[in-house]
């Protein structure tokens, strides 16, 4: 149907119509502004193998320019030693990122990716959530983050994010806040890639996941050193039925220069 108010044609169900907080997908065609624009779960990197991510808020396609950008609520979950990845959390825990429940792509986001009745729970208590943690299930994953500003570039045939995010939590480790944030994610035949560097100008962290192996770096000189120190075996899963193999190692420095290079990031 035509929405006067919105000045476009919308594609929804009755149900959102009546109730917004519903993770139902939304969408209008500004025939004046000639973009599109979204709401709801996004579907951006799926073949991951043991690496499951989800991403889920609003997204503009300006239709003159072909440019697609993306303000999200992003979640990634690996299987990491979860005890030494919430010591991460650590380095970044400063509070800087919160009180961000009455942002719209955010809220879109949580409901899309909780339900309803999750979802409402988690903003209505984010306060305590902040201070305590105890995070919902399915946001108890290894790294999410918020305020994801994801655009597609023809040059590199992907989705980058450069600006800042925000860190919500590691696992149960509430941490919120504010990072600079270079994203990098392709989708491609033989499976998603996903590159990932955050710094709040004091401690990093880097990621880095392609095939079957994520490299991982941060400015925590421990928390590398347990990296290294732990045998192979106990940093990888083997395959099992559908389900892929798995490992994960230390990235070199060179990694981390190489990738600042390439985006013009200041040493």
């Amino acid at each position: 149907y035509y929405d006067r108010q919105e000045q476009g044609y919308v594609v929804t169900t009755y149900e959102k119509l009546k109730d917004f907080t519903l993770p139902d997908p939304y969408l209008i065609f500004h025939n004046y502004d000639c973009d599109l624009y979204g709401t709801g779960p996004l579907k951006v990197l799926e073949n991951t193998g043991a690496v499951t991510t989800a991403l889920a808020g609003a997204v503009r396609h300006d239709l003159v320019k072909d440019e697609v950008s993306i303000d999200g609520v992003m979640t990634m979950n690996a299987p990491l030693d979860e005890k030494a990845w919430e010591a991460v959390a650590q380095l970044f825990n400063d509070g800087s990122g919160s009180l961000r429940s009455d942002e719209t792509a955010y809220i879109d986001g949580i409901y899309a990716l909780l339900g309803q009745k999750d979802g409402g729970e988690f903003l209505e208590n984010i306060g305590l959530h902040e201070n305590e943690g105890k995070f919902p299930r399915f946001l108890r994953q290894t790294l999410v983050l918020s305020e994801v500003n994801l655009s597609y570039s023809g040059r590199y045939k992907s989705f980058i994010s450069e600006g800042t995010a925000t860190i919500q939590n590691i696992y149960n480790q509430p941490v919120f806040a504010e990072v600079s944030c270079l994203i990098e994610v392709k989708e491609r035949r033989r499976g998603g890639e996903i590159i990932l560097y955050l710094d709040n100008g004091t401690d990093y962290l880097y990621l880095s996941f392609k095939g079957i192996v994520m490299s991982i770096r941060s400015s925590d000189e421990a928390f590398n050193q347990g990296i290294l120190e732990k045998d192979a075996k106990d940093r990888s899963v083997k395959a099992k039925g559908d389900a892929p193999a798995f490992t994960y190692n230390l990235a070199g420095k060179g990694k981390i220069m190489l990738l600042k290079r390439r985006f013009g990031i200041e040493e």
